[in-house]
């Protein structure tokens, strides 16, 4: 665990999960603002508003602007690339007093790295995984919890459930390889934490994942029915070979004796996933938090996936900053 008190002036603020539960102390932040639309408006539409933003702030210039009204074909790289720098910009900003010289925050009272400073990303994680508590962890994650985290990113969620689930362990299943190595890295204080560059599905294969170049989120698998959570053309995302494995499959593979949580985020993979992992969630009927986001048919579809695995559970719609479905047997 790092000291706090030490003489890096960036961590003389403390844990930066505590400044996010301050929402007086966030109002006023575009990068606190811009969460609170994504339940209420088409991502298309937040990135105008936030163009807009952007060029009233001086980070744009009037033509820049005016292209970003137009449709995602006419915008091109070198302007998505400077869109991302704004972002970051003004996220960095909010919580410059908690960056340490090499790019780290506290979190959970260690270092806890953002991919390539990208801290709109690291922002956006954080006050979902934690505040909002998107996933419930809160409720139902126990000090003994064997946990599967698909889709598990920079390690947000994974090390917010070690720290639950002290006693017991955390799987964390990331496809993307430069994610994956951050992820490595902010879970290696975590001896309760095994991560696997892997995607999950419902076969085991080798596939295409297109890589969104501006964020760490919105990498989609080729066949997952959504370009990306960006909606931007394939010819504008990056492709990377990955190994994709199934929750059944990996379950008798490791030995493991039960599963008791699925987080299963994984930008319109979901359905893939539960159906990958069908004999686990029948046997072991774990608490399973899953976006119901990403397809429009998800909130009905993924709820009548399950009951046909097994009828006995029940599914919540949580809407915080982002839609979930909470699926638990009573």
């Amino acid at each position: 665990m790092v000291d706090t008190k030490e003489a890096d002036g960036a961590f003389s603020r403390g844990d930066i999960a505590e400044f996010l539960k301050d929402e007086d102390a966030l109002k006023g932040s575009l990068a606190f603002r811009s969460l609170s639309w994504e339940t209420k408006y088409p991502h298309f539409l937040i990135a105008r508003m936030l163009s807009f933003h952007g060029w009233r702030r001086g980070y744009f210039s009037l033509g820049e602007f005016l292209r970003f009204q137009l449709p995602g074909r006419f915008k091109s790289q070198e302007l998505r690339t400077k869109f991302s720098s704004f972002l970051n910009a003004e996220a960095g900003l909010l919580i410059r007093d908690f960056i340490a010289p090499d790019g780290s925050v506290i979190y959970n009272g260690n270092r806890f790295y953002p991919p390539d400073n990208k801290y709109y990303d690291l922002f956006g994680l954080l006050f979902e995984v934690i505040v909002s508590d998107q996933y419930q962890a809160k409720k139902f994650l126990k000090a003994d919890s064997v946990v599967i985290d698909a889709g598990a990113n920079i390690g947000t969620f994974s090390v917010l459930a070690a720290h639950h689930a002290f006693k017991g362990h955390v799987y964390a299943f990331e496809p993307v390889s430069a994610t994956f190595e951050v992820l490595k890295k902010n879970t290696a204080p975590y001896s309760a934490i095994s991560c696997f560059r892997s995607g999950l599905g419902d076969a085991r294969e080798a596939k295409d994942i297109l890589i969104y170049p501006g964020s760490t989120c919105g990498s989609t698998f080729e066949d997952s029915g959504i370009l990306s959570a960006r909606h931007h053309r394939s010819e504008d995302l990056e492709r990377e070979r990955t190994e994709v494995t199934t929750i059944d499959a990996f379950v008798v593979e490791q030995g493991i004796s039960r599963v008791d949580f699925l987080k299963i985020d994984t930008e319109g993979y979901e359905a893939k996933i539960v159906k990958g992992g069908k004999e686990t969630i029948r046997k072991w009927k774990p608490v399973i938090a899953m976006s119901a986001y990403h397809h429009p048919h998800d909130k009905e579809s993924l709820p009548r996936l399950l009951a046909d695995i097994c009828p006995a559970y029940v599914c919540d719609l949580h809407r915080g900053c982002e839609d979930d479905l909470i699926c638990y047997v009573k």
